[in-house]
């Protein structure tokens, strides 16, 4: 089974068969400018702005840890004294300003280098990203969200270029989409058709960026109630998100979205209901561990349903069976002593 099943996943082009070869980024440090990229030769591409990764022996919380491991070095972002949070609203950009302490340099000067790199970057035909700017110090963080038609090392470098006279050193990381302002509740009806998806699990953003979750347990027994190899089994499910592709742009217009299919977690959840939270003081990145105080961070969303393979009667089999076992060694033990 386990060859047949390596080979139905390598043929799909996105296994990885050790955790140590789990790389999510591709990290360029030249000093004064840090390019730090999404490596998307990790994932396949699906079209349509949509990324597919299949880690079948690992839990996709382990993933979310060794991304942030890796990139989190250069998201020391605690500090910060002045906060940008930059939208593109479809005609212009939207920038809410964080002043978190009192900044030593010149707040005019930084406006105005914002300003002229946001004009920049319209020239050049950016215009959906969406970006966070930290200022800390000798250092200016920029993680952005998709960058359009633009590359992230030209994003990189027209950043340099704006901030090198004003930090001594740019580090712009660069995410796989970004959520929009707004909790669950705004994106329900999304969240309602993918609950329909088989094996679906989960929907929100990591470090990495926005992602769709899927439990692997089920998709290989999905497969073997349809007689299907585990690949035409994640294909199916694919197909079945991005039918849904109208409606997930009706509340995504531009992100980019990785479906992840991974170890998950057990749930029992009664069937129809959804469970959803958000996040109140996480700052951007949901597992950053340092937060900026007074940043308003966008509302994440997580719903959860029992995957297919976990049905009741089987967790209750176990204890039921061995309780009778129990009470049958006992019974026979009490009717010998007193035999």
């Amino acid at each position: 089974m386990l060859p047949i099943l390596a080979f139905a996943i390598m043929s799909i082009g996105v296994a990885i068969a050790e955790q140590e070869g789990l790389k999510p980024w591709i990290i360029d440090d030249y000093g004064e400018l840090v390019v730090v990229k999404v490596n998307r030769q990790l994932f396949k591409d699906l079209g349509d702005g949509y990324w597919l990764l299949v880690l079948p022996g690992t839990e996709y919380s382990v993933f979310d840890d060794i991304a942030l491991n890796q990139v989190a070095t250069y998201l020391d972002i605690g500090g910060a004294e002045v906060v940008l949070h930059i939208v593109w609203s479809g005609k212009t950009y939207v920038v809410k300003v964080n002043e978190t302490r009192c900044l030593s340099g010149n707040i005019g000067e930084l406006h105005e280098r914002v300003k002229e790199f946001l004009d920049d970057l319209g020239r050049r035909g950016l215009t959906s990203a969406e970006m966070k700017l930290f200022i800390e110090g000798n250092s200016t963080h920029i993680i952005v969200g998709s960058v359009d038609e633009l590359s992230i090392d030209e994003f990189a470098k027209l950043a340099h270029q704006h901030f090198k006279g004003f930090s001594k050193k740019v580090i712009v990381v660069e995410k796989l989409g970004w959520l929009p302002p707004g909790g669950p509740y705004q994106r329900i009806e999304m969240l309602d058709a993918l609950e329909e998806v088989p094996c679906f699990f989960s929907f929100g953003e990591a470090v990495y960026g926005t992602s769709m979750i899927f439990n692997v347990s089920c998709v290989e027994e999905m497969a073997r109630e349809k007689n299907m190899t585990f690949d035409e089994a994640v294909e199916y499910i694919v197909r079945e998100v991005k039918e849904l592709n109208p409606l997930i742009r009706k509340y995504l217009p531009w992100q980019e979205i990785l479906v992840l299919v991974a170890k998950t977690p057990k749930l029992i959840t009664p069937i129809g209901a959804v469970t959803s939270t958000t996040t109140e003081t996480a700052p951007e990145i949901q597992t950053e561990s340092a937060p900026v105080q007074n940043v308003s961070p966008p509302d994440t969303a997580t719903t959860a349903r029992a995957s297919r393979e976990e049905y009741t009667h089987y967790q209750l089999t176990i204890p039921i069976t061995a309780s009778i076992v129990l009470i049958i060694i006992i019974a026979i033990i009490v009717k010998h002593k007193h035999s």
